[in-house]
Formats: structure tokens, sequence, C-alpha cells
């Protein structure tokens, strides 16, 4: 106990921005609680036009879209993103493992992949049958 103290005082008088709690008091419940934010003078703030929306996505106004919650999931916790972009996933390795390495070939199967699953590439924010109502 005495050396986690002595390291969380040893980082708390360092320059180093962040938070530090260890779990080390088992009776009395404390949470282990652990950030370390890095920082550095060359790292530039991404600066992104107003308009962006998340890919596979419809954008209803500049910097907010909708999607619907896909219906078919490889994943029990998995969102739109995760979930088209699985679909993608998919498709690149099922194309190299076929010997289509071509921009056309690969997209050729992601297509394809896009289609047994129902969904529309016009629309790919909305599930299979799914109508665009928004």
């Amino acid at each position: 106990m005495e050396l986690l103290d002595a390291l969380r005082n040893q980082r708390l008088d360092s320059s180093i921005p962040g938070l530090f709690d260890v779990f080390y008091d088992i009776l009395n419940n404390v949470q282990i609680q652990s950030n370390f934010y890095i920082t550095h003078p060359k790292y530039k703030p991404l600066e992104l036009p107003d308009e962006v929306v998340p890919l596979f996505t419809k954008q209803l106004l500049p910097g907010l879209a909708l999607s619907e919650e896909p219906d078919y999931k490889f994943t029990p916790k998995e969102d739109l993103g995760m979930n088209r972009c699985q679909i993608v996933a998919n498709a690149l390795l099922e194309a190299w493992l076929q010997g289509h390495d071509s921009a056309e070939g690969r997209m050729n199967f992601i297509l394809h992949n896009f289609s047994l699953l129902g969904i529309d590439m016009k629309r790919p924010y909305l599930n299979a049958n799914s109508k665009d109502i928004y």
C-alpha cells in the first residue's frame, strides 16, 4: 500500500496530465479509475467541415443525420456503423480470398454483400425493406 501511495504521489507531482486511481483497498470497495492523457505540442486539432455526418447515415441538416437500428446484426451490441463496416470487411475478405484485387472487383463484392442483406447502397441508413420516410 505504501508503494501505491508513493506512485500516486509521484504521479500527482509530475507534469503529465491525467488521473490515476488504483484499486488497493478491497475491504472498502474502492473502484478502479484510470485515465492517461497524452498531449503533444505538434498535434493539431482535426478540422472538419460543419456539415460532416457519419458514413452510412442520411443527412437531415448540416451536422445532423439519422439511421435505422440494424435489424440484422453480426454481434449483439452492434450499431449501424459497425454493422455496415462489417459488411464491407466481409466483402473485402471474400474478394481477397477469391483473388479479386482490382478496385472494381472489390467494389462488386461490397455491392453484392449489401444486396445479399437487402440493403440499398443508395440508402445504407435503412434496413432491408424499409421505406425512406425521413
